[in-house]
């Protein structure tokens, strides 16, 4: 109490806390002290420097009532993956699990179910993880900021109409060039628990209006769409493409879908993007084996791979690796790099591409005798987006793997000119072909007639000089491009 009957009181930080001594009133006759530290919890660990912040996505999917999802998680930087990220989905009162994140920043949950969408209805998918380093005074430091993200859960008595899939120019050579007027056939997806009626679409620019000069048609129908399935749209959406500009131009489309349920009109909006000029790849495998005897992994490797370019665009830093595993389990996998390839030409891809897959159960199918039910694709990424060169069928390869393709047989003549000649051949044996590759050989090069193996068993070289010596010899591809 001071002479003239004011209290002051003295908060005092002391150094060792990180703080500054403060007096409010230098006649104290009663100190009380106040200790803060400005970091937290001791418990707590200290991001130094510039951490990076974790990024948590999955890939599009809806959460029903009651109905079971495969989620998976995947973990970057911001450009890189994250492994052994811990990863955990939340529910309040539902769910609650864990899993680390693999080499390529991936985490799997099967059969996620949320029996009640009432009240809090986000699932909420977190990632975090510690790098830790320890230096002289053995201090530890922690250099990512957690990531987060939430998924909605939606009633089951509901239609969710959404974006199934496209084709750009079905009925031409299946992408989008310039100067092209390009239609686009949608398929949908009812995923909710009631049919949809009076199923329509809209489409709308979302961005690259430099690339296009007019949306010709941008509305479409359905028909009525059951619960658990697909339609495809009545006609297709028409956009017209500008003639001069740049390769990988990509436009960016939203679709918003309305149907009818029984509590009224439900809508749901899907992007879509359209790659104008963009490559298109095929791969064929001459060595492909799987093998699971060891009861514990699956390994299946792909060898002698050709990888064609289909398309009108040039492909450009081609990285080609493995993904979308059927029924979905951990894997590794390696990626192979391609610098080029030209359009409407062939490469063969140095290096073997090596799938283990890690199955968490002793009962998945991924180790089961014959692979029933296995896939997977043999992905392409470069500057023109991603591509599905193939589709394996791991059972098939299993079957196909022990069994000898014959080579075709009886190749005769049929007809000749100044600057082509045509041939035929037949085929025969346990393993039947499925297609054939094309080779002549004019004295300087080897190259394949086209780029694709030709699913005929008759041919026509052009464009021979008159007086030059050609060889020509044929391959079969089996159902597995082996």
């Amino acid at each position: 109490m001071d002479s003239d009957g004011s209290t002051s009181l003295a908060l005092h930080w002391p150094l060792s806390y990180l703080g500054e001594a403060y007096r409010c009133s230098k006649n104290v006759t009663a100190m009380s002290f106040i200790y803060m530290n400005l970091l937290g919890s001791p418990l707590m660990y200290v991001w130094r420097d510039d951490p990076d912040r974790l990024t948590v996505s999955v890939p599009p999917v809806l959460l029903r009532e009651g109905v079971p999802e495969d989620i998976t998680v995947t973990v970057t930087d911001g450009s890189d993956p994250v492994g052994n990220a811990t990863v955990c989905i939340w529910k309040k009162n539902e769910v609650f699990a864990l899993a680390d994140t693999d080499e390529q920043g991936r985490a799997f949950f099967p059969e996620v179910c949320i029996a009640d969408g009432s009240g809090d209805v986000d699932l909420v998918v977190t990632a975090a993880k510690r790098r830790l380093s320890v230096n002289q005074a053995e201090t530890t430091t922690v250099d990512y900021i957690p990531g987060r993200l939430l998924i909605s859960v939606l009633p089951s008595d509901v239609p969710i109409v959404a974006l199934d899939g496209f084709s750009v120019d079905p009925d031409g050579d299946g992408t989008a060039n310039p100067g092209e007027s390009v239609d686009i056939l949608l398929s949908a997806l009812n995923s909710g628990g009631e049919k949809g009626t009076d199923v329509e679409v809209e489409m709308t620019l979302v961005s690259g209006s430099e690339y296009t000069d007019s949306i010709v048609n941008a509305y479409s129908q359905f028909p009525d769409i059951d619960p658990e399935s697909t339609a495809n749209s009545t006609e297709p959406l028409t956009v017209v493409i500008k003639k001069d500009i740049p390769d990988y131009s990509s436009i960016q489309f939203n679709l918003h879908f309305t149907c009818n349920g029984s509590s009224g009109q439900e809508s749901w909006d899907s992007p879509m993007t359209v790659t104008v000029y963009s490559e298109s790849y095929t791969l064929t495998v001459a060595t492909p084996s799987a093998n699971n005897s060891s009861g514990r992994t699956a390994e299946i490797n792909l060898s002698s791979m050709i990888l064609a370019n289909s398309g009108l665009g040039e492909g450009n830093n081609l990285e080609i690796t493995i993904d979308n595993l059927v029924p979905q389990e951990p894997f590794q996998v390696n990626e192979l790099t391609q610098m080029e390839i030209a359009s409407n030409s062939a490469a063969e891809l140095n290096g073997q591409l090596n799938l283990l897959v890690l199955p968490q159960s002793s009962s998945s199918s991924w180790l089961k005798p014959g692979f029933p039910g296995c896939s997977f694709d043999v992905t392409v990424e470069s500057g023109g987006g991603s591509f599905i060169a193939r589709n394996m069928d791991v059972e098939m390869i299993n079957t196909l793997q022990y069994l000898n393709l014959q080579p075709p047989e009886n190749l005769q003549v049929y007809e000749t000119g100044e600057d082509y000649i045509s041939f035929a051949w037949e085929h025969s044996g346990n393993a039947e072909a499925d297609a054939y590759y094309v080779y002549c050989d004019d004295g300087v090069s080897d190259y394949s007639v086209y780029p694709l193996p030709v699913p005929v068993k008759q041919i026509t070289i052009n464009g021979l000089l008159p007086g030059r010596e050609y060889t020509a010899g044929i391959t079969a591809i089996d159902a597995v491009g082996k």
